[in-house]
């Protein structure tokens, strides 16, 4: 389950002041060795932030607990308050577009909006990353079990009574100050995190910074996504055709870096959504290319990014299909192969893997792109991909 867990500390110092030696280079820990925390301390690590680290998120990273309304439509934003927050891809003048259309306006109190825009971005700018390695609360019971017997009365009901004051899914961090003096090495050894027996221990976490603002948000059910909204201003955008595919190929093939930024714009500014099969294929073609012009870091072209950026790149430099798997799972998911797809796929295929194994030009074997079929869960929009005609003949633009 994807969630938030508290995290807390305990340290155990080992010296001569914090323990009792019983002879044959055996030690007891006193209740001064033990100190803890409820929090993961700033100075973990390279985190630059005063706060301490509190609470870590458990699940996967991309799949964060803030719930947003993802069917919002245009007819929903009529006449409403909407309320900005930062670290949006979302360019003023897509949002000059809705007041146009409807009558939106922008407001800088979030209690008084009728719906609060926020982005994946903002809300991963929450956390931070800390390579830092804590356990579950059973495997911390497990291990100071293991060394109940060296922990004096006064040590171990301390440590008793600050375990009961923690949940049963908290994390903790250990951390081992040992002296420098010799004859600890007994008590080093059985105190030692390598016995610390885990399945589930988390080595580099995703900490939140800020429970308070992160708690804000996960309470809210007027929560939007800037993508959501963009799609929305592109409603009448323009979409992509053959023609305007190949016209666009052309500018992206030609290098010229101010034609391009005029392409790239077209691209950012087409109907994103009636358009993705081919606003796809030219991502996954020229984005290395779109790297190197001028409007690449614009917010415009920062929306097409966060938009396009799951489609990846081809690689032209190693001969697998990798890269076309991941192009196609990614239209698959938005329900956006197409025979247009399809085809141009194969064509590149053609170019930059088969023709590099000599399968295109051996004397030997014999291989049609008609023969390349899609698997059952990839079916074609609107057509069954295993009767689809392929034109031998005709090189397909990418």
């Amino acid at each position: 389950m994807n969630e938030l867990k508290k995290v807390y500390t305990i340290s155990i110092s080992i010296n001569k002041e914090t323990t009792i030696d019983t002879g044959n280079n055996n030690n007891i820990l006193k209740e001064n060795s033990l100190s803890y925390g409820s929090s993961i301390g700033s100075d973990v690590g390279k985190y630059k932030d005063e706060n301490n680290l509190e609470y870590v998120y458990v699940g996967e990273t991309d799949s964060l607990n803030v719930k947003y309304n993802s069917n919002i439509k245009g007819s929903d934003i009529q006449d409403k308050l909407l309320y900005r927050h930062p670290n949006l891809t979302l360019p003023r003048s897509k949002v000059e577009i809705l007041k146009d259309k409807y009558n939106v306006r922008v407001i800088r109190d979030a209690s008084k909006s009728d719906y609060q825009i926020i982005s994946k971005k903002y809300i991963d700018s929450m956390f931070v990353r800390q390579w830092v390695t804590i356990y579950p609360k059973e495997s911390i019971v497990r291990y100071i079990n293991r060394f109940s017997q060296n922990l004096n009365t006064e040590a171990a009901l301390s440590l008793t009574k600050f375990l009961e004051k923690t949940s049963e899914n908290a994390y903790f961090k250990i951390y081992i100050n040992r002296g420098w003096s010799t004859g600890f090495d007994f008590i080093s050894d059985l105190v030692s995190t390598s016995h610390i027996e885990s399945d589930v221990c988390i080595h580099n976490g995703k900490y939140l910074t800020n429970i308070e603002a992160y708690n804000n948000l996960n309470n809210k059910s007027n929560l939007i996504l800037d993508e959501d909204v963009s799609k929305i201003c592109s409603e009448d955008s323009v979409i992509i055709t053959e023609e305007q595919y190949e016209s666009l190929v052309s500018i992206f093939k030609s290098e010229d870096k101010d034609n391009m930024a005029i392409g790239l714009e077209v691209l950012a500014n087409c109907n994103i959504e009636k358009s993705l099969d081919k606003a796809a294929l030219l991502y996954f073609h020229y984005s290395d290319s779109f790297r190197h012009v001028k409007n690449w870091n614009s917010i415009n072209v920062k929306a097409l990014r966060v938009a396009l950026d799951p489609v990846g790149t081809v690689s032209y430099y190693s001969v697998n299909l990798s890269s076309y798997n991941k192009l196609f799972n990614f239209l698959k998911k938005n329900n956006s192969i197409t025979e247009f797809a399809y085809k141009h796929v194969l064509t590149s295929i053609s170019e930059r893997v088969l023709a590099k194994i000599g399968l295109t030009n051996s004397e030997v074997f014999e291989l049609k792109l008609s023969d390349i079929k899609l698997k059952s869960e990839f079916a074609v929009k609107q057509a069954d991909p295993n009767q689809l005609i392929f034109d031998e003949e005709k090189m397909y633009e990418f």
